[in-house]
């Protein structure tokens, strides 16, 4: 007599990625990003250590508490996102707007000191082709300086969009956990920016 022979059926084998396409996109394009702030602080360390014997100090051309302070700034930007990110997880959808809103002015806070620094640059001439062309390295180090806190000032803006355009869907429809990884990438990014200028700030204004 012949018996039936059964088998458990397999589960499905899943062949999609862990993470969200969102945030894949965000990662590959991090890695872009990575790839060229790295070549332009690689292009600053040999410019600096190739031309060391005319390279001005740190004191004479950048003030170290501006700096510090904006490097505070940054590092409570990034805090507030974390916290946004947590209360909307959680519902909080008030909580998560100030705290974007927070975030938001702590962004303009940063760009707003470093208009204030390019400002007294241009007053005091501290600019490529204003240098004299007998101080190569105070050339090359302006060049550099505008070069890597340019492309940095930049990418916070790229980010104040991404927050701004996150506080007015926040403003006329609401934050629902459902928007959570909105915020998660848009905090990714702005993490990212917050990493580079911790590298930035004690490279330029510390050594």
């Amino acid at each position: 007599m012949a018996h039936a022979i059964t088998t458990e059926a397999s589960p499905p084998v899943s062949t999609a990625l862990p993470v969200s396409n969102g945030k894949l996109a965000i990662w590959l394009f991090l890695g872009t990003e990575v790839m060229f702030f790295t070549g332009l602080i690689g292009a600053y360390i040999v410019l600096r250590i190739s031309n060391a014997d005319t390279w001005p100090n740190h004191h004479d051309v950048l003030h170290e508490p501006i700096g510090a302070f904006n490097t505070f700034v940054l590092i409570c930007s990034s805090v507030t996102v974390v916290l946004a990110h947590q209360a909307i997880l959680q519902g909080k959808s008030a909580r998560c707007l100030w705290l974007l809103a927070v975030t938001f002015l702590l962004g303009f806070v940063f760009l707003g000191v470093k208009a204030f620094e390019y400002a007294e640059k241009f007053h005091h001439h501290l600019l490529p082709w204003e240098i004299s062309a007998e101080h190569p390295g105070w050339r090359l180090w302006s060049g550099t300086y505008f070069m890597m806190t340019g492309f940095h000032a930049l990418h916070v803006l790229v980010g104040l969009f991404a927050w701004g355009w996150i506080l007015l869907v926040g403003a006329t429809v609401g934050l629902r956990p459902s928007h959570a990884h909105f915020v998660e990438n848009a905090g990714i990014y702005w993490h990212f920016v917050d990493l580079v200028w911790i590298f930035l700030f004690p490279l330029l204004y510390l050594m």
